[in-house]
């Protein structure tokens, strides 16, 4: 909800929301508003929060449930969905729901990459074919059956091939999806760094780390002709990181420029967010900077 207001107030038309977190009780008329293709449900609550909200701004939302059956592939606390073998049961209730329409279904991860660096179907697409028949048994016409995760030049094809019809570009926008880290002949190319500085000894001034971003090394200096690479510690899970850790074997100096790059949730960090152009030109210009504060 955070992400779609400033999206909506620069003009952006926004495709989908609720797909990962579910909006507040009291903010579905808000979201509502904004003129969404779709937006995902976990429950036949939630639900009926959407149909009412819909109906008090007279329109019918269009609605994905989000299925699940058991040994589907779900990472931690992003848990919850329609039960697929309670899914026929529910439907009557959701039928009967003024404000929403069912558009089709929704499942992550789609995909996975797996040891020998192979991107491979999750049991999770599985379970969206079956819900989408069970829909259409129950003459409901499936638009949509949306599978995101990974989504990039690399897999749309894939995607294609097992009945998708919509998925989701997040990462495949800054280069980083899991594929980007072992494959480096990708459409996509990484443009996203994290910067910071020195702050004593081999510490850096953190706010912008991420505990699953395998970070491995790190670009030090003052001047981009004197930057030298050392190894840097990945965050521990569980911390707050106040500071990030370098190699310490080695000298730095506080104020020393720090340059890492890794796959990031710019969400789940507190670093202020800079968009800068030009940088293949040699003339870099920063167009927006957000801050946290």
């Amino acid at each position: 909800m955070e992400r779609s207001q400033p999206l909506h107030e620069s003009g952006i038309a926004l495709g989908h929301a609720g797909h990962l977190v579910q909006p507040g009780k009291h903010q579905w008329p808000d979201l509502l508003k904004m003129n969404l293709e779709v937006v995902t449900v976990f429950s036949a609550a939630r639900a009926a929060q959407v149909s009412a909200a819909a109906a008090s701004l007279g329109i019918v939302q269009p609605v994905l449930l989000r299925v699940i059956e058991r040994g589907d592939r779900v990472y931690p606390s992003q848990e919850g969905g329609f039960q697929l073998a309670h899914l026929a049961e529910q439907l009557p209730q959701l039928l009967a729901l003024p404000g929403i329409r069912i558009e089709g279904v929704t499942s992550f991860p789609a995909l996975e990459l797996k040891e020998n660096q192979q991107l491979v179907p999750t049991t999770n697409v599985h379970t969206l074919h079956r819900a989408v028949a069970l829909l259409q048994d129950e003459g409901i016409d499936v638009r949509q059956m949306n599978a995101p995760s990974a989504t990039s030049c690399e897999t749309i094809p894939m995607l294609k091939e097992l009945g998708v019809t919509h998925g989701e570009p997040g990462h495949a926008l800054t280069g980083t999806t899991p594929s980007h880290a072992v494959n480096f002949d990708l459409k996509e190319k990484p443009s996203i760094v994290y910067v910071s500085e020195v702050s004593h000894d081999h510490y850096v001034i953190g706010g912008g780390f991420y505990e699953r971003g395998n970070i491995e090394s790190a670009c030090v200096g003052t001047a981009s002709r004197d930057l030298r690479t050392v190894r840097a510690k990945q965050p521990k899970i569980g911390y707050i990181d106040y500071y990030g850790s370098l190699d310490e074997n080695e000298d730095y100096a506080p104020g020393e420029s720090v340059v890492y790059a890794f796959r990031t949730q710019i969400f789940v960090t507190r670093a202020n967010v800079a968009l800068v152009s030009g940088i293949q030109a040699g003339k870099p210009k920063i167009v927006h900077f957000e801050r946290r504060y």
